[in-house]
């Protein structure tokens, strides 16, 4: 079930770093980039830029580098594995495709806000029975960024700062005692979920 989360029911979230990426910000930035949605593909590259909107979903193993450094073999083994599940299985599903694996993370896109926070649900409960018979240090736990943005493509990876947006809310989805987090922004307006 997906609830919605007040700013006082997360007193302890760090809200000036939250500011440092608002969708404002980040769209500053890209007009102070000379990046924005009417503008033309630069010379030269024009048959494959294309700038359009697209879901973007960021996802991040959590605590990745202690539980690569204390357990290489195994961690990689299941992440790989996980990773597999979520390209041939799960992202289809949710009318979902991979841009990339990010080693210890992935993005993938979507056509809308829905099928991605779905997908997000699913690669959660997906580790959470993965992670059944496994003792509690070794858990794999992810955390969450969507962002329904305008993206530049092209044909094989997507790009901009709607991109960048959406890799930084992940980070501030902590796996936490109110359930599995995931950060969701619409064109400006981000809010906090929980399952």
């Amino acid at each position: 079930k997906v609830r919605m989360t007040s700013q006082s029911d997360h007193s302890k979230m760090n809200t000036n770093a939250f500011d440092k990426i608002s969708p404002d910000s980040a769209s500053r930035a890209g007009r102070s980039q000379g990046v924005r949605q009417e503008e033309s593909v630069p010379p030269g590259v024009g048959d494959t830029l294309q700038r359009h909107s697209a879901v973007v979903l960021v996802i991040d193993l959590a605590e990745s580098v202690r539980l690569i450094q204390t357990y290489e073999a195994a961690i990689v083994q299941r992440w790989s594995d996980t990773v597999r599940r979520v390209r041939d299985q799960l992202l289809p599903r949710h009318d979902g495709a991979m841009v990339k694996s990010l080693g210890d993370g992935l993005m993938a896109r979507f056509e809308n806000v829905h099928d991605a926070i779905a997908a997000a649900h699913d690669i959660h409960v997906l580790l959470e029975m993965g992670n059944q018979g496994i003792a509690a240090d070794q858990h794999l736990q992810v955390r969450a960024g969507v962002n329904l943005t305008d993206v530049w493509s092209d044909g094989t990876d997507i790009y901009g700062a709607g991109v960048n947006l959406a890799a930084r809310l992940a980070t501030l989805a902590q796996p936490d005692d109110c359930g599995n987090p995931v950060f969701v922004a619409r064109r400006g307006r981000p809010e906090l979920r929980h399952w």
